[in-house]
């Protein structure tokens, strides 16, 4: 079955088309936010450990 067999017309294929690009999107987005977050508490972790060594010393 072709492609132009399971959409009943061509708007009806660029709406799926738009939605799955879209969801594709969201996820790349959510992605994104993943690695800065763990960026940012690396950096955290990183500032917070100076921070004790410099008040131990």
């Amino acid at each position: 079955m072709s492609n132009s067999q399971l959409f009943k017309n061509e708007t009806e294929r660029a709406d799926c088309m738009k939605k799955i690009l879209n969801d594709q999107l969201k996820i790349k987005l959510e992605n994104e936010k993943v690695i800065q977050i763990k960026d940012l508490k690396r950096i955290l972790k990183t500032h917070n450990r100076r921070l004790r060594e410099d008040a131990n010393v």
